[in-house]
């Protein structure tokens, strides 16, 4: 412990008053940080303090800093727990294993699309994907009732969001407003004409979008007797005798694209809930200028389709995940071929989320195998310009 601390720090259970424990402990941090510079050794983060400080030699520090006792590991879920995880997580588990392994694991959650960000100051134009939120609700809310302008459903969305600082205002909310609401002509264009009230989202266990359908969670049983909880939203569901998933896309449109994969789960999710349509499902990309590209699903039954999330959800939770095997890679591995990171991906192929270093990882040996386990199933039962292929 260093000399300030030693010489400082108040006897075992005396008082100190807020404000003075504070500075105290500040004087504390510091004089750590000045020795273990001069020692040479690197500054911990926040969790590597609180490890050295766990120890129990730093119980009387512990104390004088106002810190509770270290807390004992929680023991392993026993036989028969449950768990709830989400649909994202799951399908994401396909795009980039190791951070979907991560959120699972950590149990982190996913933001709901519609999550409240508040700004201190006004943003001059919104990011790819807060802009495909806002114009994804407005496009379902017109689906649903088409009877109101969808200008009028727009400026609406804009002006709350504005008031909470998350969107642009001024000339820069015209030139947005203007853009939009093109892409909006586009994407209704290329979609065709729909039953009136024929277009929701079905959410299992919770939604995040306005007007979803809540059903149940899908419980989905692994070995050991564990149950997994399966929650989150469909993409938006045209009804029909075979149900029709619309993904709506701010950007160019690609044959072999991982948007794909959202309509598949789709279809999955409501043939183990028993509720899929007649003969398959259909799913549609429409992206920004209003190309489309239309894939069709064989049937799934309940059983098969519970089957497969079990096994997915089973080497999510059970296997170990440190290699890299984005979706690119998982796509070329299936066709036979070697797997490597998507070119241009400034995260190397490691994906997005609460780990941000990839040092080390190399695709898996096995990864023919992986791509037949996870991703075959799903591809093997598309009709349709999707622009997978499968090897030999």
């Amino acid at each position: 412990m260093p000399a300030i601390a030693r010489e400082t720090a108040p006897a075992f259970g005396s008082p100190l008053p807020a404000i003075a424990r504070e500075r105290w402990a500040v004087a504390v941090r510091d004089a750590l940080h000045a020795h273990l510079r001069a020692a040479g050794h690197p500054i911990p983060d926040a969790e590597g303090l609180l490890a050295l400080l766990a120890h129990p030699a730093q119980a009387d520090l512990r104390a004088a800093l106002g810190m509770a006792e270290p807390v004992a590991p929680a023991a392993p879920p026993p036989a028969g727990a449950t768990r709830p995880l989400t649909v994202a997580n799951l399908r994401g588990f396909l795009e980039y294993p190791i951070q979907a392994w991560a959120l699972a694991v950590l149990g982190l959650d996913e933001l709901p699309d519609d999550e409240v960000v508040e700004h201190s100051d006004e943003p001059f134009h919104l990011g790819r994907a807060e802009r495909a939120v806002l114009l994804r609700e407005v496009f379902a809310a017109q689906l649903r009732d088409p009877g109101e302008p969808v200008e009028r459903r727009y400026d609406a969305e804009r002006k709350q969001r504005q008031l909470r600082g998350q969107f642009p205002v001024g000339v820069f909310a015209d030139a947005a407003r203007r853009i939009d609401l093109e892409v909006l002509e586009r994407w209704r264009t290329g979609l065709g004409p729909i039953a009136a009230d024929g277009a929701t989202r079905i959410g299992f266990g919770r939604a995040s979008s306005p007007g979803a359908e809540l059903l149940p969670a899908l419980s989905i049983d692994l070995s050991g007797g564990r149950t997994v909880r399966l929650v989150g939203q469909t993409e938006l569901l045209i009804r029909g005798r075979r149900h029709t998933s619309v993904i709506t896309l701010l950007r160019k449109l690609e044959k072999r694209s991982h948007y794909h994969l959202r309509g598949a789960f789709d279809h999955l999710l409501l043939a183990a809930a028993g509720i899929a349509g007649d003969g398959g499902h259909v799913h549609r990309l429409i992206d920004d200028r209003g190309e489309v590209c239309e894939v069709e699903h064989a049937a799934w039954t309940a059983g098969e389709a519970r089957a497969y999330l079990a096994g997915l959800i089973g080497e999510l939770l059970d296997a170990p995940h440190g290699y890299l095997l984005p979706f690119e890679a998982l796509v070329k591995a299936l066709q036979g071929g070697r797997p490597v990171a998507r070119f241009g991906d400034p995260t190397a192929g490691l994906g997005y989320g609460p780990i941000d270093r990839g040092d080390g990882l190399a695709s898996p040996l096995d990864a023919a195998a992986v791509a037949r386990r996870r991703l075959l199933p799903l591809v093997e039962r598309m009709r349709g310009d999707h622009g997978f292929e499968v090897g030999p």
